[in-house]
């Protein structure tokens, strides 16, 4: 994911043995460690001022990106890519059931609202797609229609 200033490239590795979150210079150059407690997603925040990090487990972490104390934001959120950030609050879904809720952390009262029901489809194991627009008035997901599949049987092969 790139910074709001387009001068880094976030990214997750596991690289030291457990999963983490680093950047790069997008021109090029050495990779930086920013997490030091776990980290598989992250978003920076509209404005370019904070990192959210998602944590294996589902907790949701805070962290100035010019560096200073994490702050736990929200324990609960179970899937990496079903979550973003808005200027006021964070937008997630609970991936796991069907239909899937959407709710809102609103940043500054500390509620969670329940916005809607997502009916997901057929829970297949793939990438999960979910984007909220920058307005706020429309919600991007992907939805599986229909799973199929094919046996194909291949003579002499070898």
């Amino acid at each position: 994911m790139w910074s709001r200033d387009g001068k880094w490239i976030y990214f997750s590795s596991n690289r030291t043995g457990n999963w983490q979150i680093w950047k790069v210079p997008s021109v090029g150059g050495t990779a930086v460690q920013v997490t030091a407690n776990g980290g598989f997603s992250a978003q920076e925040s509209p404005d370019g001022t904070f990192l959210y990090v998602w944590v294996a487990g589902g907790t949701v972490w805070r962290t100035p990106v010019a560096g200073g104390e994490t702050v736990r934001v929200l324990q609960g959120v179970p899937g990496f890519a079903w979550w973003t950030i808005a200027p006021d609050g964070m937008y997630f879904v609970d991936g796991s059931t069907t239909p899937a809720p959407l709710r809102f952390l609103d940043f500054a009262t500390g509620r969670v609202k329940a916005l809607a029901s997502l009916d997901l489809g057929y829970m297949v194991p793939r990438p999960m797609t979910f984007d909220v627009s920058p307005d706020g008035q429309w919600i991007l997901f992907q939805r599986t229609d229909q799973v199929e599949s094919d046996i194909m049987l291949i003579e002499n092969f070898r």
